[in-house]
């Protein structure tokens, strides 16, 4: 269960970012609300960045646990639903939003939402995308960097299956070893 920062693919900073990823402090400046492009890359024009993030208490707390930003501190739009977070996104070029993966997953392709890309995160901080951090291609790229730790713990949240009881049942075993196992090639494609 990811949280994503989402930008617009048509944004002029985009082939950069790109190349060099934000990194942690770098999102904790634009979430401030006291940055522009140029805080975070560099030679980019001083445009204001407008920060967009789910109104959802979960998101929040990802994205300030991400930035080290108390969660009242974040100074972004709060938007209600996930379809207008990806339109708001797509209207706005020097926009980041903060979601979950699964608002912007278009399942029948395992694509990202028309217009959306996800900002890479330069995880060890040298200034660029390694090879190894280069898993923001698409859906299915991304949950399995995620999975073997490529993508920053502070924005992945575990998805849990409960019983009152312990399962005996062999059709409830068999499904639950399915799960966990073939089962997670499907997840992207079921959203």
């Amino acid at each position: 269960d990811l949280v994503v920062p989402v930008i617009n693919s048509n944004n002029n900073m985009l082939a950069e970012i790109n190349k060099k990823g934000l990194t942690p402090e770098d999102f904790a400046k634009l979430v401030a609300g006291t940055a522009d492009w140029s805080a975070v890359i560099n030679g980019a024009p001083e445009t204001q960045v407008k920060i967009f993030v789910a109104d959802n208490e979960q998101v929040i707390e990802k994205v300030a646990g991400f930035t080290k930003t108390e969660p009242q501190a974040i100074n972004a739009i709060k938007v209600a639903s996930a379809a207008e977070l990806v339109s708001m996104i797509q209207k706005d070029v020097n926009a980041i939003g903060f979601c979950k993966l699964t608002d912007i997953l278009v399942s029948e392709n395992n694509a990202f939402a028309p217009q959306i890309t996800v900002v890479p995160v330069d995880k060890n901080k040298n200034g660029r995308i390694d090879s190894f951090e280069n898993i923001y291609t698409n859906p299915l790229t991304l949950t399995r960097g995620a999975w073997i730790g490529k993508y920053p713990r502070e924005l992945c949240g575990e998805i849990y299956a409960v019983s009152t009881v312990k399962p005996t049942n062999q059709t409830a075993l068999d499904f639950l070893s399915y799960v966990t196992a073939d089962g997670q090639n499907f997840v992207n494609n079921s959203g």
